[in-house]
């Protein structure tokens, strides 16, 4: 019955059932997301009580798996606000290119990205005012 069907064409809807029947595995592992935001703390030399003294900044996120292997960086918006869409498991969150900015290298952030959940993410960088 399929013996007058091109053979590249059969070939074609092959290839289509396999990628079919692994699609179910293939989203479960791509079920998690982070979204974050990046803060400088402290923003001013002068603290006033009752006032945060941090503010959001933009910046670029580095994020890395348990391998020690960086999978890929993000950039927040001016808003200090990124999210991704990462396969479940442990990563590292680093702070990356902050143009001078600040006295300390930032902590990475340890992060867990979890099935079916948005987890949110603080990445505060230390301004260095004292």
């Amino acid at each position: 019955m399929l013996s007058n069907v091109p053979e590249a064409v059969l070939l074609a809807v092959r290839d289509l059932i396999v990628n079919l029947q692994h699609a179910p595995r293939r989203a479960l592992l791509i079920q998690g997301a982070w979204k974050g935001r990046i803060i400088l703390s402290p923003a001013s030399p002068v603290a006033r009580q009752g006032e945060p003294n941090q503010r959001p900044i933009q910046g670029q996120v580095a994020v890395i798996d348990a391998s020690g292997t960086v999978v890929t960086e993000i950039a927040s918006d001016s808003q200090g606000v990124f999210t991704i869409d990462l396969p479940v498991g442990h990563y590292m969150l680093r702070l990356e290119n902050m143009g001078g900015m600040g006295a300390f290298q930032p902590q990475p952030e340890l992060v867990t990205v979890q099935k079916g959940q948005v987890t949110s993410v603080v990445l505060t960088f230390d301004s260095g005012i004292r």
